[in-house]
């Protein structure tokens, strides 16, 4: 008796299974040729704002462009002045107000003599980044690292204070740091200050990979 021998097929896949497949190769290299388009790997621009006479908020995502977790530094620079001289700046991840979840330190010398002006630490509910001047052309300069991932983020930086009536004790050169006491993804970034004037920021991030 002749035996049988069974056909093998190829499986074939159906209309809409093709459509799903092809949509998410599309979506793939639309998003490969979009980040391509935009930068080159290292800093690259996100935002900038001003002149701004209030608190603000720096949205990292730029309105979604960039997805929380692309960047693994973000870094800001900003210039101006306050109404209320001796005004502390305050950054706040994500606007989270969660009691103690901002650890901080500062430590300021004065630009005569070089000695301590003072040094403050703790936690609250936003870093500090030191104080500026109702002069113009006050200073902060901040990275904040391990942005890619939800983390206890930390951050470093220089604050400069200008004061031309005042050039014994209140031009004061801060150094600022801190970290996160719990673990957050960074997707904005509230600076806070009532009396901020004629205040301009940039913000950029480093890009080291294809998100």
């Amino acid at each position: 008796m002749a035996s049988s021998t069974p056909k093998l097929g190829l499986y074939k896949p159906g209309p809409a299974e093709i459509i799903d497949v092809t949509q998410d190769l599309n979506q793939n290299l639309d998003k490969i040729d979009t980040f391509a388009s935009k930068t080159d790997l290292g800093w690259t621009f996100i935002a900038s704002g001003g002149p701004e006479n209030n608190s603000f908020t720096i949205d990292i995502t730029d309105g979604g462009k960039w997805p929380a977790g692309t960047f693994s530094m973000v870094r800001v620079k900003m210039s101006g002045r306050v109404a209320t001289a001796g005004s502390i700046i305050l950054l706040r991840v994500n606007n989270d107000s969660t009691a103690d979840l901002h650890r901080r330190a500062r430590i300021g010398f004065k630009f005569t003599d070089g000695l301590v002006s003072l040094s403050a630490s703790g936690l609250s509910t936003s870093w500090h980044a030191g104080s500026w001047s109702s002069d113009d052309f006050n200073l902060c300069e901040f990275t904040i690292f391990g942005t890619k991932v939800s983390a206890q983020l930390s951050f470093v930086g220089n604050t400069i204070r200008t004061e031309a009536s005042d050039t014994s004790t209140n031009n004061i050169y801060n150094i600022i740091g801190g970290d996160l006491s719990v673990a957050r993804l960074l997707d904005n970034l509230r600076v806070d200050n009532g009396s901020f004037r004629d205040t301009l920021w940039v913000a950029e991030g480093f890009l080291e990979a294809i998100p």
